[in-house]
């Protein structure tokens, strides 16, 4: 496996700054968030951080709406992610079925799945989404449909994304034996107290018998920690690398097949 840090967990700091962060707390890899920043979709600056660090893009988020520049409808923006990871060496490319706004792209990503990711380039990895209300006032419909086991299941290869099923109140063990096959990308955090995107091992979830379940199961994907800036205290640089240190340790555990030695 690959453990990487999503710079989405640290947005409000810069590339260069995320990168260094996973470097000196031992991450192998970053998974870059794509923004309206240029620098997110660079891939001239990205391989000069990668040179720089040692650590390279392991997956590429997309954006989570159209971008001017990149592409002006999210089909594109998937397309533009898949080229530009193909162009990295990235393995994975994370990409949502649904937007904010009530767009439903599942079925043209279900219907061109094939096209956008054949075998031998970057997987792309549909994320579910988390349970949230359409509305906030009063009860209504979810705004995602995507937040179901059933639903994410029709896709061929998934995001497994562990708060996003906490939000739903599915048991992630219980949704990854039925999902597993089709995982080929992980984003890791806790839920605690409603909260997403939470310090893993600080939380309501059972993530280190989930951790135990991809041992198992050998999986050799990107485990991608993906949390919310509060979770590292964003601000204070050094509680950041404090956190940060827990976390790899958190997923490595000594003695497993998830140590791994980066020879430093």
């Amino acid at each position: 496996m690959t453990l990487a840090l999503s710079t989405g967990s640290l947005h409000n700091y810069g590339l260069n700054r995320v990168w260094a962060f996973a470097a000196e707390t031992g991450f192998d890899a970053v998974e870059v968030l794509i923004d309206g920043r240029w620098d997110t979709r660079q891939p001239t600056y990205l391989r000069r951080l990668t040179a720089e660090t040692g650590l390279p893009v392991a997956a590429l988020h997309t954006p989570f709406r159209p971008l001017a520049g990149f592409g002006d409808d999210y089909p594109a923006c998937v397309g533009r992610a898949l080229e530009l990871a193909g162009e990295l060496g990235a393995r994975s490319v994370v990409a949502h079925p649904e937007l904010g706004d009530g767009t439903d792209y599942s079925n043209w990503l279900r219907n061109h799945y094939d096209e956008l990711s054949p075998d031998g380039g970057p997987r792309l990895a549909i994320e579910n989404l988390p349970y949230k209300p359409a509305r906030k006032q009063a009860p209504s419909k979810p705004r995602y449909k995507s937040h179901t086991v059933e639903r994410i299941a029709e896709f061929p290869c998934i995001t497994f994304d562990t708060t996003h099923f906490a939000t739903a109140q599915i048991d992630i063990l219980v949704a990854y034996e039925t999902l597993r096959e089709r995982v080929g990308h992980v984003h890791l955090s806790d839920f605690a107290d409603g909260q997403e995107h939470r310090l893993p091992g600080r939380g309501e979830l059972p993530l280190d018998r989930f951790l135990d379940a991809l041992d198992a199961h050998d999986y050799r994907g990107v485990l991608t920690v993906e949390l919310h800036p509060d979770a590292l205290e964003a601000g204070d640089a050094d509680e950041v690398r404090a956190r940060l240190r827990e976390v790899a340790a958190f997923c490595r555990r000594d003695g497993g097949a998830w140590s791994v030695e980066r020879g430093a």
